[in-house]
């Protein structure tokens, strides 16, 4: 292959365009790899950003389900004492119905 220009002239030998066009490919195989990294780069940092606002509204989720468990078991467990009292109370009134007088 050659290129001329005026009275210059370029000339590439076959072994010569073998290599150009090897280099060529990896010039252009590198360019798309460090393509895919810096999008995979800015795809993972916006990822990041977005990590502290997911991590709030997880946190307020929680917050609120905790609240809700709490009151949950608040309320279980007056009724219970209130089933216990009513028990002790009558049982405490049969017993003393037994007591001899």
């Amino acid at each position: 292959m050659e290129v001329r220009i005026g009275d210059k002239s370029l000339g590439i030998g076959g072994r010569d365009a073998v290599v150009l066009l090897f280099i060529l490919m990896i010039g252009a195989l590198g360019y798309f790899v460090g393509t895919q990294v810096t999008t995979n780069q800015q795809a993972g940092l916006q990822a990041l950003a977005a990590l502290p606002q997911q991590i709030a509204a997880l946190q307020s989720t929680l917050v609120e389900l905790v609240h809700t468990n709490r009151q949950q078991m608040e309320a279980g467990i007056q009724a219970q004492n209130a089933l216990l009292h009513q028990q002790t109370t009558l049982l405490t009134a049969k017993v003393d119905e037994q007591k001899p007088r």
